[in-house]
This record gives C-alpha cells, sequence and structure tokens, in this order.
C-alpha cells in the first residue's frame, strides 16, 4: 500500500462517518476539510476508490434500509 493510498482510504473513510452520523454533507467544504484543494480532486478520488462519484455513494447509503428510521 502506497502513503497515498492510506491516505484516500482515510478521506472515503471520514466520508462514510459523516454519513452514518446523518450529517448533511456540505462538499465544498468536506473537500476542504480532508485537505483536498478543491472538490473537483475529491470527487475523483473517491471515484477511483469507491467506482462511483460521491454524491451517488452518499444517496445509496442513505437508502440502504438499516438506515431508515422504522428499522431502527
Amino acid at each position: 500500500m502506497s502513503p497515498k493510498w492510506v491516505l484516500r482510504r482515510y478521506r472515503v473513510r471520514e466520508l462514510a462517518r459523516r454519513l452514518e452520523r446523518g450529517a448533511e454533507i456540505d462538499w465544498p467544504l468536506l473537500a476542504a476539510d480532508l485537505g483536498y484543494a478543491d472538490q473537483a480532486h475529491f470527487v475523483r478520488d473517491c471515484t477511483r476508490m469507491l467506482g462511483e462519484p460521491p454524491t451517488r455513494f452518499a444517496a445509496r447509503y442513505r437508502d440502504r434500509p438499516e438506515r431508515s428510521p422504522a428499522a431502527r
């Protein structure tokens, strides 16, 4: 594993943690919080790691049955 891969993994995990907490994601702010120069680099890294853009990942994550209030 390269240092770059480890950093990307950390950043994707942070996205998942924020989604898990139910936080509304401000994409440009999240990119900045994670150390990206701009949102486009964040989107590119997430797409490489997840196989889809972060907004699609977030939508699928939020739509999981175990995330619905009725399932809690």
